[in-house]
């Protein structure tokens, strides 16, 4: 273990965690979950120890008599005491990792050496000793022993001829972001692991191969340069002693490595054992850079890099190209014949753009082609007399090769441009069809063994032929289980980071009968993955031979029109939910066999009446054209839509069988070219479409796993012909396809025992995901996820559902647990930002001030953001406040109303956290102080709008600045001004505070030196309001008239900055510098800031910043500017917009430059005594002392106010069930749809249920997150359940949920903003479509859902009617959904579970009570939650009511009229009256 650290030069303690974490990654991707894939982990260690440790026939015998121990832990161990160290059984990390970094496993047998010899075993990416003990030996091969070393190890491990690495010696100035010097093994190589583990932090990688002193001095320059900011570089070197030659400074270089070779080792060994070790795979290109190239070169060509990586379409840029036919000769011409094949490739017309020149760029998908050959370096110099320098060439020749293989674009970065795409208007669809057999079923269970998945089939492939690619084995998402879902999670995020648009999922009916149905009804349970999806019915005969043929069948179709009737119904359900995918507006449906359904046009017909009579309208109905059963005619003549293209079947077939070399005598099966498949298909549609189609592609197909000896293969697939093909078809579709959108089905996502799949394998890793972000990713759509992946920010993963669609919109908040914990006895302060943009300027850092301030005044911190588009900022904000939540909620605009589902967020997130202040950062906030003044909490707005001086957004408010000063005095209860100006338009006597902004005077360089031209600056955001335009103008007349200015525009890159580039006026003087991620390293560029705003700026951020840097500030005598600049002190006011004076301005300093440090000294002083985060401090801790001043507020007439206790309130769901299977499903299923249940608890409690199927469909959720199960052995009745769920619960608040309800979006945040909108509420209850008194718009009655909406668009409706009601004071409330506040329950006790056992008048007694006892019952109007009723009792209800209702009037005499007045109030007759114009106004 000492000696590996020492090696990479890292303490034990680092390298053990590296290690292990690299360890444990690949051991989670290789066994996903041990105890499905136990048999093929099983198999293939028994398989594998058997061969090596026990008998192979009678030759293991000579094995051992002869003394060849092939395995030799002691060996394994002494050699490589890192896995030692690392506590990885030697035998264990051999095999899955050792052979693949050239470890040996004894001393008799080389990896390296084995793999070099045998070209065929290294392309079938075996173990090399596994191939030699169970086919090698018997072919003659020969277990080649472990030569000496090359260079004698000392006791260090490396060689004796090693020089320590003096790393501040090297990097005289700037370092690089992480540096690694690999030193050479014991092999005259080295270990690439460091590198592997470590992964890019750049999207380019930078190789050189440096031979000489003069490489050295070429390389420093470009690193002193600064040409490789943002990449990461690997150095290849051959002579040790050239690292003392270099003395560099890495300026913005990220990952930094030198590789070190032994001199024993060739330049294109080294290379090609580079390109071999899987370190480029992660990149998106890489940069090959060879010795001569000069810096200005060095510049353009990284400039051009940089534009290339964001155009996948670019395989290569290079000096210059050269054509392959001039420069390809025979023994080139031997090499292409030598090594292609490997990937099934026969090289033929060698027609294509050769790269030529000191650097190439190369796209990575085509680096991991040439790394798939396995390249070694006798493949280079296979023809004698060759000369050394020609492996460069034939490389040269490799990567134009497969870059034209490709359809990549290739470019000169000296002769061009780098291409400007114009973004694409069609869309286009990639649908990725999905094989759920990766998991277990009973049925496999019985066919084909315990525990059978398609893993097992996976396993079983084996090469029948030279080059043969099998097994096929997973990488990044390893041996899977489907019913994890975390497994389907990780499956959506690849698809969607490479533009797959959804799944399409194969789903298995047999009249009534499911199989394999298990992820897609997780998925439908859960709520995600957010990822679209549609279903294909698979309908064919399951058959032991996996054809769907009449042979041997195992599960037989019997179709009849009520089972069809029964599926459609199926697919119904699947059709509401959001995600379903849909093709111009019309859900997605397949068939895969139609010809097999009788009467397929009758069913056709009654599926589309279906879908009409549930409110699903249109579908759009495909039938897969499947090559046994063609379909002649167009789409119409079978009742569907459009045909789908399904590859293999209708594709070309060119036979390869008589070409394959060795092929294996058992054989009987067929080979096939890939390359006919690509080009017959492409061919076929070249003139157009002869009727409505969908295409098809696929990765290939082979399905030896499944059928071994009998198996069709298409032979020759790669990513790069794959992405040709698709290349093909957009082409076409662009073409011929007139719709705006269009479908392109993948066969398949997952079919890994039919060869063909997108998810990620050993050879190619993920170059057929890549392939289609290449080429469709511009034309996808891009799905709004409602996962959330926060992946470093320590959030849950939460949902953002599109649930609502008719008039409201409805988005979950994503929430980030903050590192600020609680601090008892103190308020806690929900702050509200306005803005959240990609690079942070004055409002995202002032926000920030805020956050920091308020945390050292020793308050609470909850805060919410509209976006979270910069992940930086997100990640700092999280770092100072207890919870950060991001969700979407717009600016208050043109007298619009409010949106009841944001208040619902708002509301949820104050009743949570016990929030006591609702302050809003700005005046254009709505939505978080109507929940304030709901919940009865303290409302602050922060004023930084000089609204009598800022038209632009009294046009946007429309409204008056006196109206608008108006609102905002009637939307808070107090104002905070950051400047005089906004204190003078918001004063109210004592509610309006002067707080001004702040910088931090620790942050700012204090040096302001003048080095020849004064630098003038406009450092902002660049918008056209900023005053750019004024500033070139300033610019230009200086020009004219001194040449010791420079005028520098410091902001991000946008169509105006653009513009104004091109408009052919810009002055010498001017140069743009880009976003600076700092306002210091913005301040560093100038000496003098203007600030030119052409609007009225209440506090100038960027003008403080600058005063606190000692900048001299010109500014515009506008707004509250002039609170800041003191004329002829720390800068220039000049008329607003007077471009002459401030040209003036900018000549006085440009006369008498000692202005600049005089008035910068004067600037700093000013911001320590006026704006510095002291001050801040002072101002805001006076300002929310008076806040929370109760007395205080009582004086100045403020009403009460709601102040909880700091901390936070859990909630538990109990659900008690008792029968009543589907209604149980639905309701769960719901609550699951539209809970956070990162944030609540889930309980169900089975109640002795008779129907069986209960209790084994409620345990299949106890996997849930948050979710629980319990089981009651007998029949204790409802009120004795729930009860028992009550204790189970402890200290949280519950809510009651009958199991025959379905809730809506937001319901829990509706139920909520209720019962803490005051400290005595006892219950709420929620408004429902059925439950008799608190039914909706019509009492006693069940309001039906109107026709053409789906029932969470008609819940949205109603609620959103409902937004300006108040809550309904009621004496008792209703157990169907009902919200009960632990500290009542507290207090007055559980239910009554002698009197009310079986249910009904429970819930009334207990609201009595706590009426009795001072509290308080409501109905919520902003939750909307339907009710089937008696789902459980069916036909007892009328004698249980009866019952209850006897013991409740007996024990309160007083019950029945005070229900008749509560339920005839002003109130409650508000909240009909509103719900029924929700009601009529829809139908």
């Amino acid at each position: 273990m000492k000696l590996e650290a020492a090696r990479l030069q890292m303490t034990k303690t680092a390298f053990l965690y590296r290690y292990q974490a690299f360890v444990k990654s690949r051991l989670k991707n290789i066994i996903r979950d041990y105890s499905i894939v136990r048999y093929s982990i099983r198999n293939t260690e028994r398989v594998f120890r058997t061969y090596i440790y026990s008998h192979i026939g009678r030759k293991y015998i000579s094995f051992q008599e002869s003394g060849l121990k092939l395995f030799d832990k002691d060996y394994y161990y002494g050699s490589y005491p890192d896995v030692k160290e690392a506590g990885v059984d030697a035998f264990y990390h051999f095999k899955y990792f050792g052979w693949r970094e050239g470890r040996n496993p004894s001393k008799n047998f080389a990896t390296t050496e084995y793999l070099e010899r045998y070209d065929d075993v290294r392309s079938a990416n075996i173990n090399p000793l596994l191939h030699y003990v169970k086919w090698g030996y018997r072919e003659g091969r020969l277990a080649i022993p472990v030569e000496m070393n090359l260079v004698a190890p000392n006791s260090r491990g490396y060689s004796d001829s090693h020089v320590d690495f003096n790393k501040s010696r090297v990097f005289v100035r700037e370092q690089p972001a992480y540096f690694e010097y690999l030193r050479s093994t014991s092999n005259g190589m080295p270990d690439y692991f460091a590198a592997r583990a470590l992964g890019p932090s750049a999207k380019n990688l930078i190789i050189a191969i440096i031979n000489n002193n003069s490489g050295w001095k070429d390389l420093d320059q470009k690193l002193s340069g600064g040409i490789f900011a943002e990449s990461d570089v690997f150095i290849i070197i051959r002579d040790h002693s050239l690292i003392n030659q270099l003395t560099a400074s890495c300026v913005g270089i990220r990952n930094f490595f030198i590789a070190e070779y032994s001199t024993t080792i060739s330049d294109v060994h080294a290379f090609l054992h580079f390109l071999n070790a899987s370190v480029i795979d992660d990149y998106e290109a890489a940069c090959l850079l060879m010795p001569g190239m000069d810096e200005r070169t060095s510049f353009r060509f990284m400039r051009f890099c940089n534009a290339a990586t964001t155009d996948e379409d670019i395989g290569i840029l290079a000096d210059k190209f050269q054509p392959a036919t001039t420069l390809v000769n025979d023994d080139i011409k031997q090499f292409f014949n030598r090594v292609l094949p490997r990937l099934g490739a026969v090289p033929a017309m060698l027609d294509f753009p050769v790269p030529q020149g000191c650097y190439m760029y190369l796209n990575v998908m085509i680096l991991r082609h040439v790394a798939a050959l396995k390249l070694q370096e006798k493949d280079l110099f296979g023809t004698p007399n060759v000369q050394q320098s020609d492996w460069l060439v034939k490389f040269q020749a490799l990567v134009g090769y497969f870059a034209n293989e490709g359809d990549y674009t290739v470019k000169s970065s000296v002769a061009s441009t780098p291409i400007d795409r114009k973004p694409e208007t069609k869309k286009i669809k990639p649908i990725a069809f999905l094989l759920p057999q990766f998991h277990p079923v009973k049925e496999n269970d019985k066919w084909w063994g315990k525990g059978f998945t398609e893993w097992n089939n996976v396993i079983r492939g084996r090469p029948q032929f030279l080059h043969h690619y099998q097994p096929r084995l997973p990488k990044d998402l390893g041996f899977y289980d489907l019913r994890h879902p975390d497994t389907q999670q990780r499956q959506a995020d690849l698809a969607q980071a490479h533009g797959v648009h959804g799944f399409c999922y194969y789903y298995y009916w047999f009249n009534g009968k499911k199989i394999l149905n298990g992820p897609i009804e997780q998925m439908l349970q859960l709520g995600k993955p957010d990822h679209p999806f549609c279903v294909c019915w698979a309908n064919e005969n399951w058959s032991r031979n996996w054809d769907g043929q009449e042979r041997f069948v195992l599960l037989r179709q019997n179709y009849s029109l009520e089972s069809n009737r029964a599926l459609i119904r199926e697919f119904i359900k699947m059709m509401r939910d959001p995600r379903y995918i849909r093709h111009n507006g019309k859900p997605v449906l397949l068939v895969y066999r139609i010809r097999l359904i009788p009467n397929w046009k009758e069913t056709a017909e009654m599926w589309r009446q279906e879908c009409r009579n549930a409110g699903i309208g249109e579908i759009h109905l495909c039938a897969v054209r499947f090559a046994l059963e063609p379909l002649e005619g167009a789409p119409e003549e079978f009742s569907v839509d459009s045909y789908v293209l399904f590859p293999p079947h209708e594709t070309q077939r060119n036979d390869l069988r008589k070409k394959m070399k060795n092929l294996n005598s058992q054989f009987n099966g067929e080979i096939f070219s890939y390359d006919g498949v690509v080009t017959g298909d492409l061919e076929r549609f070249k003139k157009g479409y002869p009727w409505k189609v969908h295409r098809g592609v696929m990765m290939g197909w082979d399905n030896t796993a499944r059928r071994q000896h009998d198996s069709r293969i298409f032979h020759g697939a790669t990513p790069l012909k794959f992405r040709r093909w698709l290349k093909g078809i957009i082409n076409q579709e662009l073409q011929y396809e007139s719709e705006s959108e269009s479908l392109l089905f993948i066969n398949a996502w997952n079919e890994w025992a039919e060869g063909t799949t997108l998810e990620p394998d050993q050879k190619f890793g993920d170059g057929y995901l890549r392939a289609v972000r290449s080429t469709i990713g511009k034309y996808a759509p891009k799905h709004k996820r409602t996962s959330v992946s926060t992946d470093n920010l320590s959030a849950p993963l939460l949902t953002r559902r599109a649930a609502v669609q008719a008039d409201v919109e409805f988005e979950s908040p994503v929430r980030y647990n903050g590192d600020i914990h609680l601090k008892p006895n103190r308020p806690t302060i929900l702050i509200c930002a306005h803005i959240s943009g990609h690079q942070l300027f004055g409002g995202e850092r002032s926000f920030l001030d805020l956050i920091e301030t308020l945390n050292a005044l020793n308050y609470n911190v909850i805060a919410c953001l509209p976006s979270s588009n910069n992940r930086h900022y997100v990640e700092a904000i999280r770092r100072k406040v207890r919870c950060l939540y991001v969700f979407s909620y717009p600016q208050w605009h043109s007298r619009r109303d409010i949106k009841q589902q944001l208040v619902l967020n708002f509301s949820d997130i104050i009743a949570e956290h016990h929030v006591s202040l609702v302050y809003a950062n700005t005046i254009v906030l709505l939505e978080p102080l109507v929940a304030a003044k709901r919940m009865q909490r303290l409302r602050l707005i922060h004023a930084r709008e000089i609204i009598s001086l800022d038209s632009p957004l009294q046009v946007r408010l429309a409204m008056t600045a006196e109206e608008t000063i108006s609102k905002v005095f009637e939307r808070s209860d107090f104002l905070i001004a950051n400047s005089k100006v906004t204190y003078s338009l918001f004063a109210r006597h004592h509610r309006t505070f002067y707080v001004p902004n702040a910088v931090n005077l620790a942050d700012y360089p204090t040096e302001n030196a003048v080095n020849g031209k004064i630098r003038f600056g406009l450092v902002s955001s660049n918008i056209p309001k900023k005053g750019i335009a004024d500033f070139v103008e300033i610019a230009a007349i200086c020009e004219a008239k001194t040449n010791n200015a420079e005028f520098l525009i410091i902001g991000p890159e946008n169509d105006h900055t653009q513009r104004l580039r091109n408009s052919g006026h810009m002055p010498n003087n001017v140069k743009f510098l880009g976003y600076k991620e700092s306002p210091m390293e913005a301040m560093k560029e100038i000496n003098v800031l203007l600030s030119l705003s052409n609007f009225a700026e209440s506090f100038g951020r960027t003008v403080a910043e600058a005063m606190a840097s000692r900048r001299p500030v010109i500014g515009y005598e506008w707004g509250a500017i002039p609170e800041q600049i003191q004329d002829g002190v720390n800068g220039f006011l000049v008329p607003y917009r007077d471009i002459n004076a401030a040209a003036d301005a900018v000549l006085k300093f440009c006369s008498d430059p000692s202005l600049i440090p005089a008035m910068g000294d004067e600037g700093r002083d000013i911001v320590s005594r006026k704006f510095s985060y002291e001050r801040l401090q002072e101002h805001l801790a006076t300002a929310l002392d008076d806040v929370f001043d109760t007395k205080r507020s009582a004086q100045l007439g403020i009403g009460t106010k709601y102040i909880p206790t700091a901390g936070s309130s859990q909630l538990t769901i109990i659900i008690p069930v008792y029968n009543a299977y589907d209604e149980v499903r639905e309701c769960i299923n719901s609550v699951l749809m539209n809970s956070d249940m990162s944030r609540v608890k889930l309980l169900i409690i089975n109640d002795g249920s008779t129907d069986e199927r209960i209790g084994e469909m409620i345990d299949r959720y106890s996997s849930v997150v948050n979710v629980e199960v319990l089981h009651n052995e007998t029949n204790i009745g409802y009120t004795r359940t729930i009860n028992r769920g009550i204790r189970h619960a402890i200290n949280d608040d519950v809510i009651l949920l009958n199991s025959d309800a379905v809730v809506t979006p937001n319901w829990i945040a509706g139920l909520r903003a209720v019962a803490f909108q005051q400290q005595n509420v006892a219950t709420v209850t929620a408004m429902s479509d059925n439950a008799g008194a608190f039914s909706f718009p019509s009492m006693n009655e069940k309001n039906p859902i109107p026709s053409a909406i789906t029932r969470d668009q008609f819940a949205a409706k109603i609620v959103q009617a409902a937004s300006h009601c108040e809550p309904v004071s009621v004496p008792t409330g209703s157990g169907f959904c009902m919200y009960i506040r632990r500290e009542a329950i507290t207090q007055i006790g559980l239910f009554d579970e002698e009197a009310f056992a079986r249910g009904y008048g429970e819930e009334n007694d207990f609201c009595m009570r706590a009426d009795a006892a001072g509290w308080k019952n409501f109905i919520s109007p902003w939750t909307y939650v339907y009710h089937v009723r008696t789902a459980s009792f069916k036909s007892e209800k009328e004698a249980l009511v009866k019952a209850g209702v006897d013991v409740v009037t007996k024990r309160y005499p007083h019950y029945a009229a005070s229900v008749k007045e509560a339920f005839n109030s002003d109130a409650m007759l508000k909240l009909r009256q509103a719900t029924l114009r929700a009601y009529i106004e829809h139908e």
